[in-house]
This record gives structure tokens, sequence and C-alpha cells, in this order.
């Protein structure tokens, strides 16, 4: 499919030499195809992936403004050498002894294999987009989207886990992320009647919307600083081990397995100039998955390792498209 190879051109390159020209520790790297076709990786410790994207989508449909590239370029060098003024970019040689060589080829075999194992593709589900889940359906689109997700799981793996979605808090000075916890006693509740065959239409109806209500509240929580993973995690890098300090909610595997995210997904802008997006899996048995909701279209990237056989890419997009369907056809 020539969208998947595109996204694993961006990815890592071409498979014979993968990573060789990919930072991924840096923030944004722009890649761009010799058939024009561009795309981005980033690590985003220093920003939100939101800030890019909507910068990016900004940026590819605005007019450039000329008056900004209107002198020459050796009006803006500052260099004392006429020798150095418009040199250009020049080839930075290395030279390197037998270990660093050996560094080189031992890391390039760990990106060859992670690549290979990375399971990741694109959905387009068009059927239909945020415009009937506002205005026909009445419910709230990423809450709904979120509910999807939560059914293709089920329906897979036959059991729920803990999913994160990720929650802006821009509303406060430096505000990063909270977690928004999908699964509820709501969201449960209304999962099990779509699979129970003796319920009614009417009834997963009345549990959908109530599992809404539930996840828009916690949206709600977590973007006005009441979410409780941050100040779970700000707790735990208080303690000082070394001196003895610890907790026991935090040795507890109840708190382990609800902090394991084998369903980490994020949605961002309509980004209506992307073909898609997308992140790992946090979990080796579990699904990293990016989502943009459009008005007509609804784009998911998803990863999972193909080597895991509880995870196929290909399932998840059929269980989604499946439950997408399924939710539709309860409402009409």
């Amino acid at each position: 499919m020539e969208m998947d190879a595109h996204l694993h051109n961006l990815r890592s390159s071409h498979p014979s030499h993968p990573a060789r020209n990919r930072w991924h520790d840096k923030p944004l790297t722009l890649i761009f195809e010799s058939n024009t076709r561009a795309g981005a990786i980033g690590e985003h410790s220093p920003v939100d992936a939101l800030v890019p994207s909507i910068i990016a989508d900004y940026a590819v449909v605005q007019d450039i403004d000329e008056d900004a590239f209107g002198a020459s370029l050796l009006d803006h060098n500052t260099a004392s050498s006429e020798d150095s003024v418009g040199t250009g970019w020049k080839r930075l040689d290395w030279v390197v002894d037998e270990r660093i060589q050996l560094e080189c080829l031992e890391a390039e075999e760990r990106a060859r294999k992670i690549a290979e194992d990375s399971d990741d593709s694109v959905l387009w589900f068009d059927s239909y987009g945020t415009e009937w889940i506002k205005n026909e359906a009445k419910l709230a689109p990423d809450a709904y989207i979120q509910m999807a997700m939560q059914l293709a799981w089920y329906r897979m793996r036959g059991s729920f886990t803990a999913t994160y979605e990720t929650g802006l808090t821009r509303l406060f000075q430096h505000g990063r992320t909270e977690t928004v916890r999908t699964l509820s006693t709501e969201s449960r509740e209304w999962v099990l009647s779509m699979v129970d065959p003796s319920a009614s239409s009417s009834k997963r109806l009345s549990f959908l919307h109530r599992a809404i209500r539930a996840h828009s509240s916690l949206t709600r929580a977590a973007a006005t600083g009441k979410g409780i993973d941050r100040h779970l995690l700000g707790l735990r890098c208080m303690l000082r081990p070394n001196d003895g300090e610890r907790h026991e909610l935090f040795e507890d595997e109840l708190f382990s397995r609800s902090q394991t995210w084998k369903l980490s997904t994020s949605g961002l802008s309509a980004g209506f100039q992307f073909r898609g997006t997308g992140f790992g899996t946090p979990e080796h048995d579990g699904y990293g998955i990016n989502y943009i909701a459009g008005p007509e279209i609804i784009k998911f990237g998803i990863e999972s390792k193909h080597s895991c056989p509880q995870t196929s890419t290909s399932e998840f997009i059929a269980a989604i498209s499946m439950a997408m369907d399924d939710m539709k056809a309860d409402e009409d």
C-alpha cells in the first residue's frame, strides 16, 4: 500500500539502511522525498505534538511572505572573511577509530530490528466523521472515538486494559499533559452491552451516552488540574529511596497495572493537510494510536509489534472500523 510505504520511509528511511539519516532524538526532523511528498518525525520532550502539527498544517497552505526573502543572502552573512562568504553547505568527514565504527554498526543493527518489528499502518475511516457525531448523534467526538477503541480492544482480547489518552493542561503556565483514563465503570458497562446479543439497541445507546458523559467529565478534570496521574508522578519523584523513603501505593501490583498502557492513544487537531500521524506502542503487547478527527473522515495511525502474537495492526484496523459502524447503527 502506497500510504504505508510513505509512512515507513518517513519513520526509518529505506529498509536496507534504516535510520541512517534520521535524528530520532531531535524534537523535529523534516523529511522530503524525491517525489515531493514530505513529513516529519520528532521526539516531543520539548513540546507537545499538537504544537508542531498545527504549525505544519498552517505552513502548508500559507502564502510565502516574499518580502522576508527579498534581500540577498550575502546581506545577512556576518562572516569577516571574504573567502567564507556564500560558500554554502560543506561536507563534514569524520575520522573514527575501530571502536566507534563497531558502535555504529551495532546501532544500525538495533535500528534495523526495531524498524522490522514495527507493524504500523494508517486507517482512513470515511463512513462518517465529526460532523455526524456532533450534529446528528449529539455526542462529543473525541469521547465517541475513544469508546470505539475500547470496543475494538475488548473484541480482540476479551478483556479490559488501562487506557491512556493525552489530555492537555495548557490552561496553566508551563502546562503540558495529564492522563485521561478512558477505561471507566461506564465505558466497561457499555462495551459489555455491545458484546451481549440480548442487549437492545436502546439499552446500548443509553450506556454509550453515559460512557461518553463520564469520559467528557474526566477530560475536563484532567485539563483543569484535577487528574491523578501527574500528581502521583510528582509525589513518586519526590521520594528519596536512598534515604529509605517508600510508600506502599507505588509498590502495589494494582497501581503498576493501572499505569501499564497497552492502549496508548492521543488525538490531534483536524490536520486537513496530513495523510496521517502516529507513534509507537509503549508496551510490547499493546497499541500506539494517534488519530485526527475531521468533519467527514477520521484518520488513525496505529502501531504494534510483529513479534507479539497477541497483536495485529491490520486486525485492529478492522476492529475499529467494525466498532464505528456498529455504534452508528445503534444511533440510526
